[in-house]
């Protein structure tokens, strides 16, 4: 009996081919740039989260600041409250307690920088004796000046120099006394401010009767000469801190 000769058929598995390890390099490349992508997403998200709330904690602590300083306005304009008196420490802010604001004031002494009508020798320096300020008029214009602010302390007296050649007129208020000196122009003349102070409602008001500008000297002695008050606010909540400074002028120029 002849043998019979048994066949072998092919497997059905078989190995991977090229194609197969491509596409899994790319579904490998696909899932690590999504998720890469997720993660940088997140992160982004929790930045501006967290800059998001930040910001809205400079805005509260800002209106805190803003509020110390139109408190502390308010009590100086309207009540003629002393300087003293418009000092705040540690106050919570009405409607947020976790707020809280300070506040501070205090003369300011020195010319302002860059203005074309007061000027100082010296600008890093406060206005004395040695650093008079000088006060340029346009004619028919008027410089006035309040040396009564309620506990600011003054010189001892202050002395308007005023031009030789130049008319003007000035006048001194104190203890609600009006003297008024009429310049003609004639030789060296000054006017003395004794003894200014809130307590004499000191004022004084120089007037270029002049056709052209006039520049007078004010020098103070004894003492500096305030020329208005920086009030300064501060406020605080979560951590952040924001100051605003505010200059109140105690002149002005019409």
């Amino acid at each position: 009996m002849p043998l019979q000769k048994t066949r072998h058929f092919p497997s059905s598995r078989r190995l991977p081919s090229a194609h197969q390890g491509i596409s899994l390099l790319l579904a490998l490349s696909v899932l690590g740039g999504l998720i890469f992508v997720t993660s940088a997403a997140t992160n982004m998200i929790l930045t501006v989260s967290r800059s998001s709330r930040s910001i809205g904690d400079s805005e509260i602590a800002y209106f805190a600041a803003e509020t110390a300083v139109e408190r502390a306005l308010w009590q100086y304009e309207e009540n003629s409250a002393s300087l003293g008196a418009l000092t705040a420490t540690a106050t919570p802010l009405p409607g947020n307690a976790t707020a809280s604001y300070t506040a501070s004031a205090s003369t300011e002494n020195h010319a302002p920088k860059g203005n074309a009508n007061l000027s100082v020798s010296s600008t890093n320096d406060p206005i004395t004796t040695s650093n008079p300020l000088q006060v340029t008029l346009p004619p028919g214009k008027v410089f006035y000046l309040n040396l009564a602010t309620n506990g600011a302390a003054y010189p001892s007296n202050v002395q308007v120099t005023l031009p030789t050649g130049k008319p003007a007129e000035v006048i001194v208020t104190s203890s609600n006394v009006q003297t008024q000196t009429n310049y003609m122009g004639q030789e060296g003349h000054t006017v003395s401010v004794g003894a200014p102070s809130y307590s004499n409602n000191t004022k004084l008001k120089i007037e270029n009767t002049d056709t052209t500008a006039s520049t007078y000297t004010i020098m103070p002695t004894g003492g500096e000469l305030p020329i208005g008050v920086l009030i300064t606010g501060i406020g605080r909540y979560r951590g952040v801190e924001r100051r605003i400074e505010v200059m109140k002028p105690n002149w002005v120029i019409y």
